[in-house]
């Protein structure tokens, strides 16, 4: 305080006639290091240290002497006014304590938090701590204010409110025995919309709080209902190879996409569970790396000629799953097709030869992901004694190696082809 300010009085009372107040006195001892005041500096004392004011009136003044000097955060003080009249009686006022805090009180923000993202119906609640670290006295109240990023307006605990009318702060409830607020004082969210919460403090000596540090005392989260999607990209088709699985995901703004989970079956009605490293009846959902462009590499996990189907989805951030993605059914085949010549016939001999015919094999039955038609069966034609090679037209042999398409092909078992 910067003064100390009291009422005086003598008696008797009139008629009578009373000697009038000589001099008012104080005692002022702090109660945490046991010195007394004696009007200029702190001292020790055996006894009660009582020192002139200077001010006798009825309603006396002391003015206290650089405040912030005098008195030191966190201490207790007593404080006794003794009154003496000119006929030398005295008395003595009453005791008063008091604490001197100026330290400023803090409150968090526990829920909802800093950079959070929460689905529809949340947050439900608005709560956080508040503490008035030693030499505090404690909190006396706690308020919040919320704001809505998109346009800067402000909710008044009804509606929103335009942006210069605010901030408006809103009672919390404070529990001062577990130092914990709550309320529930919440506006409805809105989809896709940044929120920002401030919470204040109070403390029991007028102490308010103004510094809002980011993740403590103000909070910024996204409110997303939208959910997100996911999307295998490869492979795309049969592979000849032990494949990376790889795709998107994505989350309409300002969702975001925290993970991607990729299901892996395999044709005799296995999934593939990653936490075992081993194949299972009961489907499992395997953690891919990455988000808007993700891959879950696993070679180890493929066989040779096996079907495989793949199926991803996504979660954002605010806990929303996707649907499943369209599943990527593919196989994998590291098996080379077999192929051989039935007309003509090895070491046969011919005047004339229209055609040439073949079968050819890729294991279908067994798991082999088939052989291309047409083009991709290729027949090569070799003039031995003259070292050519035919290259599809009359005359046309050259000493380059090359090789033709078939002209047809006909599915079976096996397969045939023609040229």
């Amino acid at each position: 305080p910067v003064e100390i300010s009291g009422t005086s009085k003598d008696f008797p009372d009139l008629p009578l006639t009373a000697a009038g107040i000589q001099k008012i006195e104080l005692m002022l001892k702090d109660l945490n290091n046991n010195y007394y005041w004696n009007g200029s500096t702190w001292v020790t004392s055996g006894s009660d240290l009582y020192f002139d004011i200077g001010d006798n009136s009825a309603n006396w003044n002391y003015s206290v002497p650089s405040p912030t000097n005098t008195w030191t955060d966190g201490h207790s003080y007593n404080i006794k006014p003794k009154i003496t009249d000119y006929a030398g009686n005295y008395a003595y006022g009453t005791l008063t304590n008091f604490t001197y805090d100026i330290s400023t009180p803090t409150a968090y923000i526990e829920y909802p938090v800093d950079e959070g993202y929460y689905p529809s119906g949340y947050p439900d609640v608005i709560n956080g701590t508040g503490y008035d670290y030693s030499p505090g006295v404690g909190i006396q109240e706690v308020k919040i204010t919320i704001q809505r990023e998109s346009d800067k307006s402000w909710w008044d605990g009804s509606s929103w409110q335009g942006e210069l009318s605010g901030p408006y702060w809103l009672d919390a409830n404070y529990n001062g025995a577990l130092n914990q607020w709550s309320t529930s004082t919440l506006t409805t969210w809105s989809d896709g919309i940044k929120y920002t919460i401030k919470a204040r403090a109070l403390d029991k000596a007028g102490n308010l709080q103004t510094d809002f540090p980011v993740a403590i005392s103000s909070n910024t989260f996204t409110v997303d209902w939208t959910k997100p999607a996911a999307a295998v990209t490869s492979p795309d088709t049969d592979v000849n190879y032990f494949p990376d699985i790889q795709g998107t995901a994505s989350d309409t703004s300002p969702g975001e996409v925290k993970e991607v989970y990729v299901r892996i079956w395999r044709q005799d009605n296995m999934y593939y569970d990653e936490s075992q490293n081993d194949w299972f009846s009961d489907e499992y959902w395997n953690l891919a790396t990455g988000t808007t462009d993700w891959i879950y590499s696993k070679p180890t996990i493929w066989a040779n000629e096996i079907t495989y189907k793949v199926t991803a989805k996504s979660q954002d951030k605010a806990g929303n799953w996707s649907l499943l993605s369209s599943s990527v059914t593919f196989i994998v085949d590291l098996s080379s097709p077999i192929s051989g010549v039935s007309v003509p016939v090895n070491n046969s001999y011919y005047r004339t030869l229209s055609q040439i015919q073949g079968t050819t094999t890729d294991n279908e039955s067994g798991g082999g992901s088939g052989v291309l038609v047409n083009t991709n069966v290729r027949i090569q034609i070799y003039d031995v004694s003259g070292d050519k090679y035919w290259r599809g037209s009359v005359n046309d042999w050259q000493t380059v190696i090359d090789t033709r398409p078939a002209t047809s092909f006909t599915s079976g078992n096996p397969n045939t082809w023609a040229y």
